[in-house]
């Protein structure tokens, strides 16, 4: 779950809440509201991106190379890969797409153990 249908979950069931009276909300809900909690908690969330090319035998997009902190990075080290011939022929590199995924760090409290 992202964060736009995070916020729609909770929008859309807290309307309901609100309007049912309702005590109990369902587990989709309850994602939502952790995932959002996190986010606030965290104060840190951040990209990384990584490059996708077409699979030929397996017909689906592969991640093909590390996932970077910034899209130029991903895009030069992709490109670097391409004009040294490591990805053989098991890709069709002229289809590779970007992507991003949003990477969000909680940081609770220190528990003692001993």
């Amino acid at each position: 779950m992202d964060k736009k249908e995070a916020a729609a979950t909770l929008k859309s069931h807290a309307e309901f809440l609100k309007n049912s009276r309702q005590l109990s909300p369902d587990a989709k809900v309850m994602e939502a509201i952790g995932f959002a909690m996190a986010v606030l908690e965290a104060g840190t969330s951040e990209y990384e991106y990584a490059m996708f090319s077409w699979n030929l035998e397996k017909g689906e997009y592969e991640q093909t190379g590390r996932p970077m902190q910034s899209e130029l990075l991903a895009r030069n080290r992709f490109n670097e890969s391409v004009k040294n011939g490591w990805f053989g022929n098991r890709y069709d590199t002229s289809r590779a797409v970007m992507k991003r995924r949003m990477i969000t760090m909680y940081v609770s409290e220190w528990e003692e153990l001993s």
